[in-house]
């Protein structure tokens, strides 16, 4: 949509005012700019920050562990889980120690 507008201003010092107002409207907007894109740089590096921090904070639960390791028993990786279980005391993973789940799970991970 175009809107043209015509207008005849007959005082100076109007007319001045008016096109000292756009000329720094058009360098507030800029520095605005400028400002835009550095606060996405920092929006970006909290993100990335906050989502390491959860990632550090997330602890591990036995439902999580199933979900991983009901697959691999079931696509013949049996002995392989009941052994991992095993290397961390366990008879069964229900006797695995909570501090350990985190452990587990990256050795779960890479069978």
């Amino acid at each position: 949509m175009n809107i043209n507008i015509e207008l005849k201003i007959k005082a100076p010092e109007v007319m001045a005012a008016i096109l000292a107002l756009a000329e720094s409207l058009t360098q507030m907007k800029l520095e605005v700019e400028g400002l835009g894109v550095r606060n996405e740089k920092e929006d970006k590096e909290i993100k990335e920050n906050r989502e390491i921090t959860a990632l550090k904070d997330k602890t591990i639960t036995l439902k999580e562990l199933r979900e991983k390791l009901v697959p691999l028993t079931q696509s013949g990786k049996r002995l392989e889980v009941k052994a991992l279980i095993e290397s961390f005391g366990a008879s069964k993973l229900t006797e695995v120690k909570e501090e350990d789940y985190e452990a587990l799970l990256k050795q779960v991970e890479s069978i």
